[in-house]
């Protein structure tokens, strides 16, 4: 065996100690972190007692970077099958993404936010909802628009 296979072998067999305790360590502590607290968001939107229709509701958190949408139902209720992390989201409407359907030329039509939503609420920056999401199953809200 040449001093440099010798030099290499041995360099090997140094390294599977440390090897060992870094891939111990990471068994024992985990690779993944804690795990993530939250949970699902469901409720109802109205405006002046009456369901809002025709729109979607926001979660939106800045600072995490994250958020979910639901449909709002005709009865103006939404509910969501994802998990969202525990944090204060400020809510804002959007058009229902469904409703981008053709016109008359074959282009998409740009949907409108129902009038009942005061425009506001179609921002982050604008919007004075917020919901706080915690760690439970079902977060439950209800909003009502004026």
């Amino acid at each position: 065996m040449s001093t440099f296979e010798l030099f290499t072998a041995r360099r090997f067999y140094r390294s599977i100690p440390s090897t060992f305790f870094v891939l111990g360590l990471l068994v024992l502590v985990g690779c993944g972190g804690p795990a993530e607290s939250g949970g699902t968001v469901s409720g109802k939107v109205t405006a002046n007692g009456k369901p809002v229709t025709g729109a979607d509701i926001q979660f939106r958190n800045i600072d995490l970077g994250t958020g979910i949408t639901c449909t709002l139902q005709a009865d103006g209720t939404f509910k969501s099958d994802t998990t969202i992390p525990e944090a204060t989201y400020t809510i804002c409407f959007t058009p229902t993404l469904s409703d981008h359907q053709p016109g008359s030329t074959g282009m998409p039509t740009i949907p409108k936010l129902p009038a009942s939503i005061p425009k506001r609420y179609t921002q982050t920056k604008t919007s004075d909802l917020t919901a706080e999401v915690k760690s439970i199953p079902v977060n439950e809200f209800e909003f009502d628009l004026k």
